[in-house]
């Protein structure tokens, strides 16, 4: 059994974001790579490879294997070679294929996205992971708190109490601007109205006088005209 093993790979193992989506970006990660530097395994060459292994998806130079049975590939660090993954079925797959091909089918390279992120959930905190629906939170990752979100709420608070306040102080304002205006005017206007009863009582008064002389008037003189 231990004259399967490959140790040699492991010195070329290699964490990655993605595996090659077309031949020259395979080209480019084969020149990078030189497995062809590094010195076989048994007599087994060492070849280009991007598959996952445990959490992460890794670039590795390890001996060519065979995968079958419609799963995906995975590279045992104990064994140091490619191997099936049963608890990874493949439908697009071929039922039996070359391991260092496994990067051309789509389905394991979405699946190792997907266990990548479950295994960053169940390793961090979950209050570590961004909310879109959160304003303010306190991050226990660095102990710190979102000082950009606090400050615009703190900002938005102070611009609502601004406005209420200064709402509040406009309507006083006109509270105690209202009296001030109509009590003057209400003087002037009692004043006129006054004013002008007067004048009308004096004038309808000397006019009822002269009526009235002109009807009775003086005996003397009614006596001066007789005579």
């Amino acid at each position: 059994m231990e004259e399967n093993v490959c140790n040699a790979s492991l010195i070329t193992l290699e964490l990655v974001e993605y595996c090659p989506r077309n031949s020259t970006s395979l080209q480019n990660r084969l020149i990078s790579k030189k497995c062809s530097d590094f010195s076989s395994c048994n007599n087994e060459r060492l070849v280009y490879h991007c598959v996952r292994s445990e959490d992460s998806l890794v670039e590795v130079c390890a001996p060519e294997g065979h995968i079958i049975g419609h799963t995906c590939p995975l590279f045992d660090r104990g064994l140091g070679r490619v191997i099936e993954d049963f608890n990874t079925p493949c439908k697009e797959c071929p039922f039996h294929y070359r391991s260092n091909m496994s990067f051309m089918y789509a389905e394991c390279g979405n699946h190792t996205f997907k266990v990548n992120v479950t295994v960053d959930v169940d390793k961090g905190n979950d209050s570590c992971l961004p909310e879109s629906n959160r304003v303010k939170r306190h991050n226990p990752c660095n102990n710190t708190t979102n000082t950009r979100f606090q400050n615009t709420i703190e900002t938005t608070e102070n611009v609502s109490e601004n406005v209420t306040e200064l709402t509040s102080s406009k309507k006083e304002e006109n509270q105690q601007r209202f009296p001030v205006f109509i009590l003057p005017a209400t003087l002037v206007v009692v004043f006129l109205m006054v004013l002008y009863i007067a004048f009308a009582c004096f004038t309808k008064r000397g006019n009822w006088k002269y009526k009235r002389q002109r009807r009775c008037p003086d005996p003397k003189e009614t006596e001066l005209l007789n005579v």
